[in-house]
């Protein structure tokens, strides 16, 4: 026989037995928010480094997402991101770039090889391109990139109310050896801080070289370069005047036609949007042979056979009737 302690034991597991509901539970503890909340929590707490579990709590109130700050602070350490207080202090270069995107520029060279008399000669091409606006402008091109060249084209760049940096604070170059210490120094008097980014590291300064690689991919890749014809001088009362080289290049395609490229000089920035992206408003221009077309307003009409021997008639164009 059983005692009466265990008969009350047994009563009190079979009513547990009938109230417990943990088959039906999919995990303990309180179900996880949705993907949706998790991903607008760490967009907010990206975009505003300096808002911390409450108000990003109260954010999402106005949303009409009910979350707690624990939840929150859950959230952000399972992304790997800090608090408030380490965030504000720490910016990453995609949030320093998107801040200051109007005030920022970068700069960066390429080259072109020319197949002259004496061999492949190397041009250097300086371009400048407005991170916001994505508008490119063509500094200069040379053969030889010396100290003096860049110390000329740092001062064009920088000329006040005209200069192509005129409306920037930043400038975004590599750690080429072309970008001296003098240039640097002219481009930080015209009130530009030049920021030399970590080494092999172009997705720094990926505007300026993405831009780069389409000139190579859509223009220089597709033609031949024949000539030398130096590059005319960038005038030197007004930046903006970027005069390119008339007709520096010539090529002739492997086919039957015959290719002019000229580059026409532009009184503007460049736009990097379209296909062809060239530094200087490529075009290409077929070679046909002009035959003068004769325009007359008489007919004459063939002789007959019987009117051989008289002088031909010139009918006149029937007119319209009024």
């Amino acid at each position: 026989m059983a005692r009466p302690e265990t008969i009350l034991a047994w009563y009190r597991k079979l009513v547990a037995r009938k109230f417990d509901g943990s088959r039906a539970r999919r995990g303990p503890g309180r179900p996880r928010i949705t993907r949706e909340v998790e991903d607008l929590i760490v967009r907010m707490a990206e975009e505003n480094r300096d808002w911390g579990y409450d108000r990003i709590t109260g954010a999402l109130a106005n949303l009409g997402y009910k979350v707690c700050d624990q939840a929150v602070g859950n959230v952000l350490q399972r992304h790997g991101l800090p608090p408030a207080p380490e965030r504000k202090r720490t910016t990453p270069w995609p949030a320093f770039v998107r801040t200051h995107l109007a005030l920022l520029a970068g700069t960066d060279f390429f080259t072109g090889e020319v197949l002259t008399l004496r061999g492949l000669v190397t041009y250097y091409v300086l371009l400048f391109i407005h991170l916001e606006s994505r508008q490119v402008a063509i500094a200069g091109i040379t053969v030889h990139p010396d100290e003096l060249w860049m110390k000329q084209i740092g001062r064009n760049v920088t000329m006040e109310g005209y200069g192509i940096l005129r409306d920037c604070r930043y400038l975004l170059h590599d750690r080429d050896t072309k970008y001296t210490r003098s240039f640097r120094a002219i481009i930080a008097s015209g009130q530009v801080e030049p920021l030399a980014l970590p080494a092999r590291c172009p997705n720094l300064n990926a505007f300026a070289e993405r831009w780069v690689r389409s000139v190579k991919e859509e223009c220089l890749s597709k033609v031949v370069l024949f000539g030398e014809r130096a590059p005319c001088g960038v005038p030197s009362g007004n930046m903006s005047n970027i005069t390119m080289p008339s007709a520096i290049i010539r090529a002739r395609a492997m086919s039957c036609c015959s290719l002019v490229i000229r580059t026409s000089a532009r009184r503007r920035l460049y736009s990097a949007a379209s296909d062809w992206v060239g530094s200087c408003a490529i075009t290409i221009k077929r070679q046909h042979s002009r035959t003068p077309k004769v325009q007359s307003r008489t007919l004459t009409p063939p002789l007959r056979s019987r009117d051989r021997g008289k002088p031909a008639q010139h009918a006149s164009l029937p007119r319209c009737p009024n």
